[in-house]
């Protein structure tokens, strides 16, 4: 069974059109796209956690 589609910050960033350091300032003030921290500096964010978090920002 495939797990979660888990994209680097880099992959994550230019899904959205932001840039690395956004989602960086973002995840550091808790006002981002849910992550997940596989080791100290390894920062993986779900696909489905980046659809949802678009979704609950459209007006």
């Amino acid at each position: 069974m495939a797990g979660p589609v888990l994209l680097r910050p880099e992959e994550a960033a230019r899904r959205l059109g932001l840039t690395v350091r956004a989602l960086d300032k973002w995840r550091a003030r808790g006002i981002g796209p849910r992550y997940v921290r596989l080791s100290a500096r390894a920062i993986r964010y779900p696909l489905d956690a980046l659809e949802a978090w678009v979704t609950a920002r459209e007006r």
